[in-house]
């Protein structure tokens, strides 16, 4: 018999595949969950943001690293090591798609217009249906 390669196939199997994801990505993330377990408790993401929480840390920790800062000042103080904006910005993605996949995520996004009929949802926050395909004049010129 002859040694080599398994011939079972994962990707053909519907399963992710981990080698695509960088050490450095995972490393950098895990500070960054690090340094918010220190603030807030281990995870206490889990128990819910708002879509508009995450998206605006997310942009926050976007504008530092796009202006010239590589590392955040006050969670690298808090952790006592440097925690990269990039790290902070994974770690947003990573909660968004944790709460997402439990159901703990509390979407509170604009869906977009949809004959001008609004709706309160069940957490409250008014917004109306999205339709990808709608062609509603958001994006004519005026």
């Amino acid at each position: 018999m002859k040694k080599g390669r398994a011939k079972k196939n994962d990707v053909s199997d519907g399963k992710y595949q981990c080698r695509y994801i960088h050490p450095a990505t995972k490393k950098a993330m895990g500070i960054a969950l690090e340094a918010g377990d220190l603030k807030y408790g281990p995870f206490n993401f889990m128990d819910g943001h708002t879509v508009l929480q995450l998206l605006d840390a997310l942009e926050r920790h976007l504008d530092a690293f796009r202006w010239g800062e590589d590392f955040d000042p006050d969670c690298s103080k808090r952790l006592g090591r440097k925690v990269p904006h990039v790290g902070n910005m994974l770690a947003c993605l990573n909660m968004l798609m944790a709460q997402q996949a439990e159901g703990t995520l509390i979407d509170d996004r604009y869906k977009g217009a949809e004959s001008g009929k609004r709706e309160k949802a069940d957490n409250g926050v008014l917004s109306v249906p999205y339709r990808p395909d709608s062609t509603d004049g958001m994006l004519a010129s005026s």
